[in-house]
């Protein structure tokens, strides 16, 4: 049985689709941005495209890691362990 109520819960479901959705569009964005950055051909774009290489990466690395935390919690929130410790299975409060 879990201790937090079933409203919250679904508050929480909610909270965290729209938040997975939301980084999808903003990945999905910065990957068409990303592929559609003007190389140029002379030695100052290089180090232009070489910065925003990396940030781009940087970024996307970023999101990647935030659409597999919430995914975790939305298995937790499946699963129904939701709102427990994953060390200790102590309830954690709101």
């Amino acid at each position: 049985m879990n201790h937090l109520s079933d409203k919250f819960i679904l508050t929480c479901k909610i909270a965290l689709v729209s938040k997975k959705t939301d980084i999808v569009n903003r990945l999905k964005i910065k990957r068409r941005e990303f592929r559609a950055w003007d190389h140029g051909l002379n030695f100052w774009d290089n180090v232009s495209d070489l910065a925003n290489s990396r940030r781009f990466k940087a970024e996307e690395k970023h999101f990647l890691y935030l659409l597999r935390e919430i995914d975790h919690a939305l298995s937790k929130i499946s699963n129904g362990n939701y709102g427990f410790c994953e060390e200790t299975r102590e309830p954690i409060a709101k």
